[in-house]
């Protein structure tokens, strides 16, 4: 069963911060060193200095980051430029973006709501990617000091007969957004309040039979139940009696038309292609692949051979596995798995199941890469080794600015490929899926201090 609630939300004063746009950020993980810099001269108040502030000389134990960011929060709170709303809510919001495949204009709808917390195998939050300690340990001590939700997990519901999506609609008809911005990207975020006490019920009792696929923040949700267990232990508490226990979270529907999933391309650096023959490279992927050559100029041309090579795979993509690697010199060869070769028996890994390896990244993975680039499965690349870029043209470019030696354009995962593999409790490789457009960070937080239900 999943619990999902209305809860009482923090956010910008209106009265104080007169455009949003100032304020808010992308998520803390797609901001570089750049725009962090351009976000801190962007406004004196500006989340990144909450969600992603910056180190100074002389941080130690005590005076660092993570405590810089938990007294700005409650010094904004104090000055009133964060504020309370007065009751609880859903918090409806709708985003307005320029689809970066087709350049069409494109909706996408979904609610903030409280969701009370369970492990993976306890109820029905499911994951899809795997996690590292890293984030997970920045992530943690961001939380523990700020004792705020900060950023909500992204996750998908199933809601074929739009029985949510109606209450959602009747929200947005009936009332008028509370909050507007226009961000730098050129996408357009409105938001709702969800206060009438018979949409907070349709809500809260439709979703108590759904499952819920996390489609972004999986080191946001393992770090809540870390944080979770801590503070149960810590209070002798459990089931649902301390704050702690619920998370906020972002949840769209699964048949939303707006929803939208990119590829994350890959390259292998220069030193990875060391001592490679492309010749044996390409004998050895025609054995289970046909292959179309084409000549690129990506110095001069990149738009033009990214969206040339893009459309041939996207083609090719709809029936079976099928990406394009492009070499130095202009060379580029979209691969076609042949219709004879089963994608699991490329995959020497016992432990990797036949639902994932199905998917084109899986074959690049645990076959092309180790099998037929390196041409030994006992080597493993460095972390560095494997570059990932979500723009295509920018791939591209890694290998004019001779940062790569190869790279694959990637079609995107399909949604049922994406519910399938969660559902049997798998994990996808690293930057599988790449939901677009990003949740806004800053636009409602939630204080973890009270449980606000």
């Amino acid at each position: 069963m999943a619990y999902v609630y209305p809860f009482v939300g923090t956010r910008y004063n209106g009265k104080v911060i007169e455009n949003l746009a100032d304020v808010l950020t992308p998520p803390y993980d797609c901001i570089s060193p750049k725009l962090q810099d351009d976000l801190y001269q962007r406004h004196p108040k500006n989340f990144v200095r909450i969600i992603l502030g910056k180190e100074v000389a002389g941080d130690d134990e005590f005076n660092n980051r993570y405590h810089r960011a938990g007294s700005l929060l409650q010094e904004w709170r104090r000055e009133q430029t964060l504020i309370e709303d007065p009751k609880q809510s859903f918090y409806v919001c709708e985003q307005e973006y320029t689809n970066p495949v087709s350049g069409e204009r494109q909706k996408r709808r979904g609610f903030f709501g409280l969701v009370r917390l369970q492990g993976y195998g306890e109820g029905k939050v499911r994951a899809h990617e795997r996690t590292f300690k890293g984030p997970k340990a920045d992530r943690f001590r961001l939380m523990r000091s700020t004792q705020f939700n900060l950023s909500p997990v992204f996750v998908l519901y199933d809601d074929p007969k739009n029985e949510i999506g109606d209450v959602l609609d009747s929200v947005m008809e009936k009332n008028k957004a509370t909050a507007k911005v226009h961000d730098s990207e050129g996408n357009d975020h409105a938001l709702w309040l969800a206060s009438n006490k018979e949409a907070l019920k349709r809500i809260t009792d439709g979703m108590k039979e759904r499952e819920l696929l996390i489609a972004d923040g999986h080191h946001r949700f393992e770090t809540a139940l870390h944080y979770r267990n801590e503070i149960r232990r810590m209070s002798g508490q459990k089931g649902g009696r301390i704050p702690a226990d619920y998370l906020m979270m972002y949840l769209v529907s699964m048949q939303d038309p707006g929803l939208q999933i990119l590829p994350t391309h890959r390259a292998l650096a220069d030193e990875a292609g060391v001592g490679v023959e492309i010749d044996e490279v390409l004998e050895d992927l025609k054995q289970h692949f046909k292959i179309e050559e084409f000549k690129v100029n990506p110095r001069k041309n990149a738009e033009e051979d990214a969206k040339m090579l893009l459309s041939k795979i996207g083609e090719d993509g709809q029936k079976t596995i099928s990406m394009a690697m492009v070499l130095r010199g202009g060379r580029a060869f979209v691969l076609k798995l042949k219709r004879n070769v089963k994608p699991e028996s490329l995959i020497e890994n016992g432990d990797i199941s036949p639902v994932v390896a199905k998917l084109d990244v899986a074959i690049l993975h645990h076959h092309i890469i180790p099998n037929v680039w390196i041409g030994n499965p006992e080597i493993e690349l460095d972390e560095g080794e494997v570059l990932y870029s979500r723009d295509a043209v920018e791939t591209l470019k890694m290998l004019t600015d001779r940062r790569a030696c190869v790279v694959f354009l990637m079609n995107s995962p399909k949604m049922e490929q994406v519910t399938a593999v969660s559902r049997e409790g798998l994990r996808l490789p690293q930057k599988t899926t790449f939901f677009y457009p990003k949740i806004i960070s800053g636009l409602v937080l939630r204080d973890m201090k009270t449980i606000g239900i």
